[in-house]
């Protein structure tokens, strides 16, 4: 029902700067944080955007590509990067369009297959390949472990955080974002080392 009442206002005729000046506004999904748990979540709700379908420029296109731009936060961020960067795939087997969307029709069976190249498959597999492999491109080029972690898990073992490339048949832009719960002046040196935002200093001004 969510679904049928956003998509109406999806449609588009136009793209980009054009579509500010045709009179068409930009449109957003912010997708929320919360580790694995949200990251399932978000994927869903992106799953069934693609499995919708708006008319944009005289043509059905999945209601996906109504959005201008995808914002992730902390856990939001697993199917936003898979979403936009991952290659040798498309969003039709990322967002698996076409697998069961009627909840009477799931099953244990189903649950248990899910499709080599669907970016639920890594949500259930271990990281421990991935912390190993981060390790060893630490150890090589000085890559920050968590991020080659993330990319390596999620986009697989040949992927960097090294000018990634957006998907060709991804129309949004994706926006990235972390966070950090507490005030900042209880991790001070947190803060400084790896944010490197200088949070502390303006405080105390």
């Amino acid at each position: 029902a969510s679904f049928q009442l956003i998509l109406p206002f999806l449609v588009r005729s136009s793209e980009g700067a054009q579509a500010e000046e045709d009179g068409y506004a930009n449109f957003g999904l912010a997708l929320n944080g919360g580790s694995f748990t949200a990251a399932n979540a978000c994927g869903s709700v992106m799953r069934g955007f693609q499995q919708q379908t708006i008319t944009r420029d005289g043509k059905d296109r999945p209601a996906m590509e109504a959005f201008d731009l995808v914002s992730g936060l902390s856990g939001g961020n697993m199917p936003n990067v898979q979403y936009h960067y991952a290659e040798n795939t498309n969003s039709n087997e990322l967002l698996d369009a076409a697998g069961i969307s009627d909840p009477e029709d799931i099953t244990m069976e189903e649950l248990n297959s899910i499709p080599p190249k669907s970016l639920f498959r890594p949500m259930v597999e271990s990281l421990i390949p991935s912390i190993l492999l981060a390790y060893v491109k630490n150890a090589n080029y000085g890559s920050h472990l968590w991020p080659e972690v993330l990319y390596n898990h999620l986009l697989g073992p040949d992927a960097t955080v090294i000018d990634p490339k957006i998907r060709d048949d991804v129309h949004s832009t994706p926006l990235i974002e972390v966070c950090m719960i507490g005030p900042a002046d209880a991790f001070p040196t947190w803060v400084d080392t790896h944010m490197g935002m200088g949070i502390i200093s303006d405080l105390k001004d």
